[in-house]
């Protein structure tokens, strides 16, 4: 998969540089989904790379019907015409690609087709999305999902049906995609009187006339070969008269489509305690010829972060030992870290981009089932646990593990270590990053004997500052190669305690005048009090900020480093921390978690949480900088105990180790079985609170617009109650302002019958809009109403948010009453 951050538009679906998984049928079932591509004298080179991607499907229940539209040259279908049974080369004369297209459509089996040109490409995954999609998305006709341009133009098209009206006036996306063939049937298909292009754009406004759309799934799906000059073969393309002149015939052919609503397609309202369904559209079996060990990970999301770092590792160490790897993501996230895992797999399957979750059970229980999995790894998903009963209950042949790097205390008693305690009976094995981790569970109540531990480690080749160029990269960023480099790096949030960082910064340069410097590299909801306080006591001659980086940029700068500073709050034990003494960069971080098990006093210093915790810091850091022949002992001290005990390829040998315990384990002493109606019970719970937990932060999201809106509105009244000039154009007095206001914020509350939270906050933007046209009053009224409507709503009576929004109106009404005092 192409990685947005960084395109590689060489490293096509079709590359041999792609990872594999070798996706092949385990037997001969009925097809599922139908492939049409209409052939016209396409080069073999050419259409061999659209074929291989449709062979290396990881969806393989399909037939794919090869419309061959009078070529003159079929030479690249001599193949394909007596090998595999689910291929058929059809032969017509030559009537162009709609005709073509119709063919396809009329001769197909199934219900589900995809439209796939034949020099174009689709990643590996693409139709199992997309079929999927359709299944459970009974709303939408049709689903593509974003492009990537390839060939004599190259670009990233992040666009689909969305556009909705723009479709109208362009051609917005490329046809390469999945339709229902009942919308071909009531829309009659696809114009065979086109044969200059654009057939696909008559298409999509044919069927947006008769009230049927699509939607699109938010990940590069297809790739589109680019011509230097489509409009050579298709003389609709040919300049933008040409395609103007196609555009009034189109208007023309479907007038009240222009003078009407454009069809849309919502996402499906979910009803409450909706049972969740265990039906399956297809089995679509994938063999497994070489008996590779195969594994599904369940994990929240693919971002940057230690977690996600170790992941990373693991998946690269377990490819290489012969592990076919599957990846599910629970959470809602645009995981810039997806290319990376690509990179090594492509069964990767983000479930909320095409995923209602009362779908997420049932599609993971079809996964299990059609990679034949053996073991289901558990790192971070709340809801992969919350899931065991149900998966438990359904397949209890499969081995499960989880792996917990940090208990959080202030996250949900513990945050997921807790719940690897909650749920230990229906794993095979708990493995833990630390021996504290392992304690810390054995003392909230959990069996020590079903607890390993693995730590994460370090790559100590792949991270070694003698890869690096050291004197040009401290050259690049400005500092003198002999100056102590200090790094702080990771996200600026409250775990990692910048102020503590700050001060610690502070105390170096102000008080102590040492020379040295800082690089702040990463990004957080901190990060503006750092840029502020370092402003603020005029500290910028020592501290860069560099913002969040890349994981290369990152082994770049700590290997100009010399000293790693992390005083976090908790952590199990910092990945920031391997990679720091991996690099001979010596670590200054707190006693939390299992850092001690790392960090040893010869190659680092770890300060405890306590009133001198600054001094001590401070005094650390002090000698460190002031002594370079103590920084190259700890350095060295340092990469020596990564060396010898925290490689990478121990962690990737011990953690193969134990997976192979745990199915020992579920041999001899198999977990408690779970009925399938418990499970299923358990799986219909999970996701209605999954639903209201959704709902909740929607809610809360809402207030929080909310108070914004009233925090400017507020801002606006005082400037308006104190402009003299505005009062007498409005005729009012600022007592009468007051009283008006008064009035208003204490008369009943009107009932609003609409409940929908998304018509709430675009009445609380409409009312922000209104205000800066319109006097404070009317603005001061209708932003009344907005609160008192999502008050007395049936929303926000069944969350329970009365009171925080009336103490908003009460937060408003106690500022009108003080702002009489300031009134002249």
């Amino acid at each position: 998969m192409i990685n947005p951050a960084s395109p590689n538009f060489k490293n096509t679906p079709s590359s041999l540089a792609r990872p594999g998984y070798a996706y092949l049928p385990l037997n001969q079932e009925s097809p599922a989904v139908t492939i049409i591509t209409p052939f016209y004298n396409v080069p073999p080179a050419i259409f061999s790379e659209t074929a291989k991607t449709v062979l290396s499907q990881s969806f393989q229940q399909w037939e794919w019907l090869i419309i061959n539209d009078g070529s003159s040259d079929t030479t690249a279908l001599t193949i394909y015409r007596n090998g595999d049974p689910r291929i058929r080369v059809l032969d017509h004369d030559h009537h162009g690609p709609s005709a073509a297209r119709n063919l396809g459509f009329r001769e197909a089996s199934t219900e589900f087709i995809v439209m796939l040109d034949a020099d174009d490409l689709l990643e590996p995954t693409a139709i199992e999305k997309w079929f999927w999609f359709l299944v459970t998305h009974h709303e939408a006709s049709f689903v593509k999902g974003y492009s990537v341009g390839f060939g004599s133009h190259e670009y990233l098209w992040a666009n689909g049906f969305e556009l909705g009206k723009r479709f109208l006036t362009e051609n917005c996306i490329t046809q390469t995609s999945m339709v229902r063939r009942a919308v071909w049937q009531q829309t009659g298909g696809f114009d065979e009187h086109n044969q200059a292009g654009l057939e696909d754009w008559e298409f999509w406004i044919r069927a947006a006339a008769q009230g049927y759309w699509g939607r699109t799934i938010p990940e590069y799906l297809d790739w589109y070969r680019r011509r230097p000059n489509h409009g050579e073969r298709w003389p609709n393309w040919n300049g933008q008269d040409n395609v103007a002149a196609f555009r009034d015939q189109l208007q023309k052919k479907y007038p009240h489509l222009y003078e009407r609503d454009f069809p849309k397609v919502a996402r499906p309202q979910a009803t409450p305690y909706t049972p969740v369904s265990t039906a399956q559209p297809c089995a679509n079996l994938i063999a497994n010829p070489t008996r590779r060990k195969r594994i599904l990970m369940l994990l929240p999301w693919l971002v940057t972060g230690g977690a996600d770092k170790f992941n990373l590792d693991l998946v690269k160490g377990l490819a290489n030992q012969d592990y076919d790897i599957s990846i599910c993501t629970t959470l809602p996230s645009d995981n810039p870290w997806l290319a990376y895992f690509a990179d090594i797999t492509p069964d990767i399957f983000n479930l909320p981009n095409f995923l209602e979750s009362l779908d997420f059970p049932r599609f993971l229980l079809y996964l299990i089932n059609s990679r034949q999995i053996e073991t289901v790894f558990i790192s971070n998903s709340y809801l992969g646990y919350q899931l065991l009963p149900f998966l438990r209950a359904h397949c209890p042949q499969i081995t499960f593990v989880d792996y917990t790097h940090i208990e959080e205390p202030h996250w949900r008693s513990g945050g997921h270590a807790r719940a690897s305690i909650s749920y230990q009976e229906l794993l095979d094995l708990n493995i833990v990053s630390s021996q504290y981790l392992k304690q810390w569970q054995v003392e909230q109540g959990a069996t020590a004997e079903q607890i390993e531990v693995c730590y994460t480690n370090i790559d100590p080749n792949e991270w070694h500052s003698a890869n690096f160029e050291r004197t040009s990269l401290r050259h690049s960023l400005g500092i003198p190669l002999e100056q102590p480099l200090i790094l702080y790096a990771g996200r600026i949030v409250p775990q990692k305690r910048p102020q503590i960082f700050a001060e610690i910064i502070r105390r170096l340069a102000i008080e102590e005048k040492l020379d040295f410097y800082c690089l702040v590299a990463g990004d957080g909801i901190d990060l503006p009090f750092l840029r502020k306080f370092v402003n603020h006591h005029h500290l910028q001659n020592h501290v860069h900020f560099l913002g969040e980086v890349l994981p290369g940029r990152m082994k770049e700068l700590q290997a100009i480093a010399n000293i790693f500073l992390l005083p976090s709050a908790y952590e199990g034990i910092s990945l920031a921390i391997y990679e720091a003494m991996a690099m001979e960069t010596v670590t200054v971080g707190a006693v939390v978690g299992g850092q001690r098990e790392l960090v040893t006093p010869e190659c680092g210093y770890l300060i405890s949480h306590n009133p001198q915790e600054i001094e001590e810091y401070t005094d650390a850091l002090k000698q460190l900088i002031l002594s370079p022949q103590l920084r190259q002992e700890m350095a060295t001290a340092g990469r020596e105990r990564i060396i010898k005990h925290f490689s990478l390829d121990k962690m990737v040998q011990r953690m193969i180790e134990l997976f192979d315990q745990a199915q020992t384990l579920a041999r001899r002493s198999p977990r408690p079985s779970v009925g399938r109606g418990l499970g299923l019970a358990c799986a219909t719970q999970v996701i209605e609170y999954h639903r209201l937990e959704h709902e909740h932060n929607q809610a809360w999201s809402a207030i929080q617009r909310l108070s914004a809106e009233k925090d400017i509105l507020w801002a606006d009244l005082q400037r308006f109650a104190k402009n003299k000039s505005t009062m007498k154009k409005e005729h009012l007095t600022p007592e009468q302002v007051l009283q008006d206001i008064q009035a208003q914020l204490t008369e009943p509350a009107p009932m609003v019958s609409d409940s929908s939270l998304a018509n709430h906050i675009a009445q609380a933007r409409q009312a922000h809009q209104q205000f800066r046209a319109q006097p404070v009053l009317g603005a001061l009224a209708g932003f009344k109403k907005l609160i008192y409507g999502l008050v007395h709503s049936t929303f926000s009576q069944q969350y329970n948010i009365n009171d925080g929004l009336l103490n908003l109106i009460e937060e408003l009404h106690g500022e009108v009453e003080k702002l009489k005092n300031d009134l002249p």
